[in-house]
């Protein structure tokens, strides 16, 4: 696992990395990780294509969340954290290009969500950044602001309704 791009077991459950080469997705299957999610934009220079099907056909279920990460939106963020909350109790690999955006994505779930303090939810690539605008501004958004509602009494999120449109927003 160490030789995919800046890999980080951030809890037991959760690794998350930068992107994967097609190979190193059966090593991430034989790891036990059952699901696989990419915040990468497929047009980013290394994404893979086929990932998708590789992925399933190794067994475990994929799911694909493109981010742009210069104009990442609080909602986006909301979407990962509700996902990862659905999918609590699965051994889950989240990847983008670099493990920017992941990192910053998955500090909100793990401090906001499982309610870790914000020094075990910071990875460990949070050191290796030049500060910048959007980052840090995606770094400092509280729960309200990200639409992160209190937990079900299920240990679950409980989402927004919006009665006038039927839907989840």
């Amino acid at each position: 696992m160490r030789r995919i791009r800046n890999f980080v077991e951030l809890t037991t459950d959760i690794g998350t990395t930068g992107q994967p080469a097609l190979e190193q997705f059966a090593n991430i299957a034989r790891n036990g990780y059952e699901v696989v999610i990419n915040l990468a934009m497929p047009d980013q220079q290394d994404s893979i294509e086929s990932e998708g099907s590789v992925v399933t056909s190794l067994c475990m279920s994929h799911v694909h969340i493109p981010v742009r990460f210069d104009s990442t939106k609080p909602n986006r963020v909301r979407q990962c954290c509700e996902l990862m909350d659905t999918l609590q109790g699965s051994k889950i690999f989240v990847h983008c290009s670099m493990n920017d955006r992941v990192s910053v994505f998955l500090f909100h779930y793990v401090s906001k969500v499982r309610g870790l303090s914000e020094d075990e939810s910071r990875s460990p690539i949070f050191h290796s950044w030049t500060p910048e605008e959007q980052r840090e501004r995606l770094i400092s958004l509280s729960k309200r602001e990200l639409g992160l509602y209190p937990l079900s009494s299920m240990g679950r999120l409980v989402a927004s309704y919006a009665p006038k449109r039927g839907r989840i927003k």
